[in-house]
């Protein structure tokens, strides 16, 4: 067991480039917030992650020998952090040696077979958990350190706050860049035509990368010929659709088809509209064919794309099947 201070004897812990040049921002500092808690504790791994639609993505990670990196997602429920942090915990928590806890066994802890934890949630400024900072060791009381749990409550306090105001500044640009769309437009509709979604899915799978925004795409065909009327009215109700809550965006693919992003849109929300969209155009009379997809089922959002559209045809094919 390491009986160490704030920092250890020796140890300097000197700035990257990134980090002595970039001005606050949330994935430089978790970055360093994770490195430089590995470099004074010396625990196998350090990570910082969003917690949202029930899954834990992590965002930062500094590990060694443990399975973790950016992107890498779980459900919440079966992460080791929602094993001792979901029952709604407020506080840091240090924990000594997890094999001594009930339900450790055949949990993702002891498959991972971490011994010691220490962690912290991260909450928004409405009290909604986003997130989480822990610290992860193979071996019980690795580390022997009085101030452990205050200084994980202090950095994910502060990564806390970063994360929710970018966050808020993230869904304040989508806003804007729904406006900005307006360069490339289908004309009989009016709205963003295929260029512009090429652009909208590469500006957001970055930001997908960045905070762990949970995304989906819905891709709708319709009839080949229809009417203006019914071209219009296909136009309002993704509009409409688009404008609930200012997180998804509705573009014209071609002449028959046409695409939802949504964004901060759980997984049930996304089958919950993609049902309502077809239940509307069904009322239409344009027979409308529709599939969807989560970006955490695929690499980026241009595969989450194909996927949509695979299920719309696959979706499409089997109902000939049965109706014929």
């Amino acid at each position: 067991m390491k009986q160490i201070g704030f920092r250890k004897d020796g140890v300097e812990l000197t700035p990257t480039p990134a980090e002595q040049t970039a001005p606050a921002d949330f994935t430089v500092l978790a970055s360093s917030v994770v490195r430089s808690l590995r470099s004074l504790t010396d625990l196998d791994a350090w990570m910082v992650a969003r917690v949202v639609d029930n899954e834990q993505v992590l965002l930062a990670a500094d590990a060694d020998g443990l399975p973790v990196a950016p992107g890498f997602h779980q459900p919440w429920e079966e992460s080791v952090c929602g094993l001792l942090l979901g029952g709604g915990a407020t506080m840091p928590l240090v924990v000594d040696d997890l094999t001594t806890l009930p339900g450790y066994q055949h949990s993702v802890a002891d498959r991972l077979n971490i011994g010691f934890y220490a962690g912290a949630p991260m909450y928004d400024r409405a009290g909604a958990l986003i997130g989480t900072l822990c610290g992860l060791d193979r071996t019980p009381h690795a580390v022997a350190m009085p101030a452990l749990a205050d200084l994980v409550a202090v950095q994910a306090a502060m990564l806390a706050k970063l994360l929710d105001a970018e966050l808020l500044n993230a869904r304040y640009q989508r806003t804007v860049q729904g406006e900005l769309l307006g360069v490339h437009r289908d004309a009989p509709t009016g709205l963003p035509d295929r260029v512009a979604w090429g652009g909208l899915l590469a500006e957001q799978e970055a930001v997908v990368r960045r905070y762990g925004t949970p995304a989906g795409v819905i891709v709708i065909g319709v009839d080949p010929v229809i009417t203006a009327g019914a071209l219009r009215r296909i136009t309002k109700a993704l509009r409409d659709e688009g404008r609930r809550h200012h997180d998804a965006i509705a573009v014209r693919l071609d002449g028959r088809h046409f695409g939802l992003l949504t964004l901060d849109r759980p997984r049930r929300e996304v089958s919950g509209t993609a049902t309502r969209i077809e239940r509307k155009l069904n009322d239409l009379k344009v027979h409308p064919r529709v599939g969807w997809a989560m970006r955490g089922e695929a690499e980026n959002l241009q595969e989450t794309w194909r996927l949509a559209d695979r299920r719309k045809f696959e979706r499409h094919r089997d109902s000939m099947y049965v109706g014929g």
